[in-house]
């Protein structure tokens, strides 16, 4: 961003041989971003990351409305839908279990399905490309 290369910016966790990570975890994370892969044609490879940077005045635009994890699938939608195309960067990720707190849920991961197809066929609105 500061070279002026990126205006969005996702770490992206690599999801490897790794065995702390749970196999239907990362199964869901790979449904909901392949899902958000097809209907906005694009390759990102980690939609559910906590790591994404943008300028404040363009995150304030996206008018986020969802809450918890439901706020990452809508932030990558509506950037999406503006015609931003995060650049990615692999991170660090220490995988959580439940016993030390991780809270997503498979419900969670149909939300995220829910709000990509809703933002997907927004018609009208702040959210098309080229809108002020």
């Amino acid at each position: 961003m500061i070279a002026g290369e990126a205006e969005v910016v996702y770490g992206t966790r690599t999801f490897g041989s790794h065995s702390s990570f749970s196999f239907w975890y990362v199964m869901g994370n790979r449904l909901v971003t392949t899902f958000a892969n097809v209907v906005f044609n694009c390759y990102i490879s980690d939609l559910e990351t906590c790591f994404k940077l943008m300028p404040l005045a363009l995150y304030r635009r996206l008018d986020i409305r969802s809450a918890g994890f439901g706020m990452e699938a809508e932030a990558t939608g509506k950037l999406l839908r503006l015609g931003h195309r995060p650049y990615e960067i692999s991170i660090s990720y220490r995988a959580r279990g439940r016993e030390q707190g991780k809270k997503i849920t498979a419900w969670d991961g149909v939300e995220a399905l829910w709000i990509i197809a809703r933002t997907r066929v927004a018609i009208r609105g702040k959210y098309r490309a080229g809108a002020a």
